[in-house]
């Protein structure tokens, strides 16, 4: 999805998802990075951008939410 007219590419379901059970689960970025085996910065973009993560990456998100 992208911010009419702007060409600011907003985070794309998943990204969105991610980010509403993070705070539901009420954990940092960092903390679901840990738990989830993977870099914060990585997270950070995923839950910030449209996203093409790997299957690994996704069920190791979803083990961790």
């Amino acid at each position: 999805m992208s911010d009419a007219g702007s060409g600011i590419a907003g985070p794309g379901d998943l990204g969105r998802r991610v980010t509403d059970r993070r705070r539901q689960l009420r954990l940092s970025s960092q903390q679901l990075a840990a738990r989830a085996g993977m870099a914060v910065g990585y997270l950070e973009d995923l839950e910030s951008r449209p996203a093409h993560p790997t299957t690994d990456a996704v069920l190791r998100l979803a083990s961790a939410l």
